[in-house]
């Protein structure tokens, strides 16, 4: 036993050796090795650069950089978001929304993602007339 003193107080501690008890099968962690989701890669250069050649009205190029990076594998939710954008910039409305439409499924519900979305369904109902693709838009602009 050690004695300390401390102050006007006097603390004994005692050395004590750890025991782990085992947990109950239930708490344990497993051993087997199950499939792990996995998660699109992130690209931040690339999504800098896609970004700055939006910026500059280069659509076609921006989607060629996007089909790269896909052909690579699975894409991160901001390129897929910047292939809407690009997609709905060249008219490519139906596309945009495709891809949009997908993320907003998957429950990516950021302000970017729902209002580039939004604005697909508003100049979708600007060339169609179609009033669905209105009311669409006024939800999702709500939701953002």
């Amino acid at each position: 036993m050690v004695t300390r003193r401390t102050g006007n107080k006097k603390s004994s501690r005692k050395s004590k050796k750890k025991t782990t008890a085992k947990k109950p099968a239930s708490k344990r962690k497993s051993t087997s090795r199950k499939a792990k989701a996995t998660t699109p890669p992130v690209y931040p250069k690339a999504e800098k650069e896609i970004e700055q050649v939006i910026s500059e009205g280069r659509y076609g190029d921006a989607l060629n950089r996007i089909e790269r990076i896909e052909a690579k594998g699975n894409l991160s939710i901001r390129v897929r978001e910047l292939k809407g954008l690009a997609l709905a910039r060249l008219g490519r409305l139906a596309d945009a929304q495709e891809i949009l439409g997908a993320l907003h499924d998957e429950g990516h519900r950021d302000p970017e993602t729902l209002g580039i979305y939004a604005r697909t369904c508003m100049d979708l109902y600007d060339t169609s007339g179609d009033r669905s693709q209105l009311l669409r838009s006024r939800d999702l602009y709500a939701e953002g």
